[in-house]
């Protein structure tokens, strides 16, 4: 998968619900937890989505390890799902929705993950 600058992309999209209350403090902590080059975007009332420079290996271990970034805000588990162009779809519209369709939890606090 290859963007038009020659990089992998791929996306991570999670359920901003439960971060309601502080959505603009998670998203800096997402911010400081992932690559300078990624992207941390809030999408619609309740997603939240990461785009990262990443092939679908590298943005499923990177969604492995946000349960571990957002440790201080996320309850018992944080649901999410991944995403990669263009194994998954070739527009935003596309991967979006496959990426809310693979959405599963991922449990925090000695839960295995």
């Amino acid at each position: 998968a290859k963007s038009d600058g020659g990089e992998s992309v791929g996306l991570i999209v999670m359920d901003s619900g439960i971060f309601r209350d502080h959505l603009e403090q998670v998203m800096e902590c997402l911010r400081k937890g992932i690559h300078r080059t990624d992207t941390v975007l809030a999408v619609e009332p309740n997603w939240m989505v990461i785009l990262a420079t990443a092939d679908l290996k590298g943005i499923e271990a990177m969604a492995k390890r946000l349960p571990d970034i957002l440790k201080s805000y996320a309850p018992q588990s944080l649901a999410l799902g991944t995403a990669s162009y263009p194994l998954d779809g070739k527009d935003v519209s596309a991967l979006l929705s496959k990426a809310k369709a693979s959405v599963h939890p991922l449990y925090i606090g000695g839960i295995p993950k």
